[in-house]
């Protein structure tokens, strides 16, 4: 009996590559498959039944290796960023918390990857977006767990950014781009400081009233944020873009950048 039982299992081994042979070659025959994959017997992935997929921009299959990390974000004006510089201050940082430098506080709509020339096409989306001014108030500070161990500075609810961040999303996906999804339990905030376990506030945090009449779209990279465009409601409601970009060094002084990049203004990448 075990030897029937082996010769039978030898035999089933046997035609097992014949099986696979018949098996690619019915594969090669069906639609979709490009010719210099036929050899290897591998359907092509970006083909499908109705032939190969337009390429759609900001939107590859696979993330461009020279694609770059993008923000389209809030940024507090003078007296909203000394308020919320204030609050910092306010905090105990342990050793190796990385504090947000003044010129990298901002509020997060969306973020995604893109290159170069796609870009263009998303800069083209956002001058899409409707947008109003409206009033932001942040008034309540925590700490999170997780990765980066966040501090952060949390904004009351607030229908005009709640719709805004809408706006902005859902203009990124119609284009093709990508967006990073956040967790259920996640709230609109700014960032005061990363790796921030052990920080304790001293202090009630204070109230800033923060009136945003832009956004912006930000290349996020090392530590600092390059603003590559800006837009600004005119007072009929419509989006003015900026077509000049600048680098964020220009708002602090050369003296004010070396401080910033002493030990406890470390540059790492925001999101790493």
């Amino acid at each position: 009996m075990a030897r029937r039982a082996g010769r039978a299992a030898r035999a089933v081994a046997a035609r097992a590559p014949a099986g696979r042979a018949r098996h690619l070659a019915a594969r090669r025959q069906r639609p979709g498959v490009s010719p210099d994959r036929q050899a290897a017997g591998r359907p092509d992935a970006a083909a499908g039944a109705f032939g190969a997929r337009q390429p759609q921009p900001g939107l590859p299959l696979r993330r461009p290796a020279l694609s770059r990390k993008l923000l389209i974000a809030l940024r507090p004006g003078r007296a909203s960023r000394d308020a919320i510089q204030a609050c910092q201050d306010q905090w105990t940082w342990p050793e190796g918390t990385w504090v947000t430098p003044p010129y990298c506080l901002h509020l997060t709509l969306a973020c995604c990857h893109a290159t170069r020339e796609a870009e263009e096409v998303l800069h083209a989306a956002l001058a899409g977006v409707p947008f109003q001014p409206f009033r932001l108030r942040l008034h309540e500070v925590a700490a999170w767990r997780g990765k980066r161990w966040p501090a952060v500075f949390l904004a009351q609810p607030n229908h005009g950014l709640d719709q805004l961040r809408h706006d902005v999303r859902h203009a990124l996906l119609l284009a093709g781009f990508p967006v990073w999804r956040e967790k259920a339990s996640w709230r609109p905030h700014v960032t005061l400081g990363y790796d921030a376990r052990g920080a304790r506030c001293s202090a009630a945090p204070p109230t800033v009233d923060w009136p945003v009449r832009e956004f912006f779209l930000i290349h996020s990279h090392d530590g600092l944020h390059d603003v590559l465009h800006r837009y600004a409601t005119a007072p009929g409601g419509l989006i003015l873009p900026s077509q000049a970009p600048h680098r964020t060094e220009s708002f602090i002084s050369a003296s004010a950048l070396q401080r910033l990049q002493g030990a406890r203004w470390a540059q790492p990448d925001l999101f790493r």
